[in-house]
């Protein structure tokens, strides 16, 4: 389970609906209603067998129903599909879960969703400045991320810290209007014994198996 920008609990096998923003030949951006960002991929569109542009079914602008098939937490973003079997099943499914006798355990996941969206709030709201000089980077939280690159070109990305602590940063990059993508990056070579060493960058910086010497290289990826 995930939470979005607006604290609405996210998990796969649930009903969303995705208003489309950009259309590739392969993919569909969408935005959700929590704020994270959706994934349309061309076979998980219809279950139509047969050769389509996906262009030609998908506009900016339009609303699907979707369910959720994956999340990928480390770039906060879901991937969907609009499959008619699927969002029938899954629609089915939660009727089957409506029953009186599982009210109370029904209750108890309302609460750990509800506290999982209430840790996420504060991750976002309280971090520690790092002491960083490079350009691009910037002492921000998500949402102040998210504003500062609102009006700037699709692909302008900034570096800020990372809420899970000094041995992180998070890459925050703007993919279209209203579509941010985050990326957490790992650093290594730090005395962990010496506050203001965990404050400054690390020597190694890594995102997923890629490794950088400096935010220079990252900003290239």
């Amino acid at each position: 389970m995930i939470c979005g920008k607006n604290g609405t609990a996210l998990a796969e096998g649930s009903l969303v609906l995705a208003i489309v923003r950009h259309v590739e030949s392969q993919r569909a951006f969408c935005v959700l209603d929590s704020g994270l960002t959706g994934i349309i991929m061309k076979d998980d569109f219809s279950d139509e067998d047969g050769d389509f542009a996906l262009e030609d079914k998908l506009h900016e602008g339009d609303k699907v129903s979707c369910k959720v098939k994956q999340i990928d937490k480390s770039t906060f973003q879901a991937f969907l599909t609009c499959k008619e079997s699927e969002v029938k099943r899954s629609r089915y499914e939660d009727i089957l879960e409506v029953d009186p006798y599982y009210h109370e355990s029904g209750n108890i996941l309302l609460n750990q969703q509800e506290k999982a969206c209430m840790d996420e709030k504060l991750d976002k709201k309280h971090f520690k400045p790092r002491t960083i000089s490079h350009p691009f980077f910037r002492n921000m939280t998500l949402d102040q991320a998210m504003e500062f690159l609102s009006d700037k070109d699709a692909g302008e990305s900034i570096f800020r810290p990372s809420s899970r602590g000094p041995s992180y940063l998070t890459l925050t990059l703007k993919v279209f209007d209203e579509l941010y993508l985050s990326k957490d990056i790992v650093e290594s070579g730090k005395d962990h014994k010496d506050m203001t060493s965990l404050l400054h960058l690390g020597k190694v910086l890594k995102i997923g198996n890629d490794k950088f010497r400096d935010l220079d290289e990252e900003t290239n990826i």
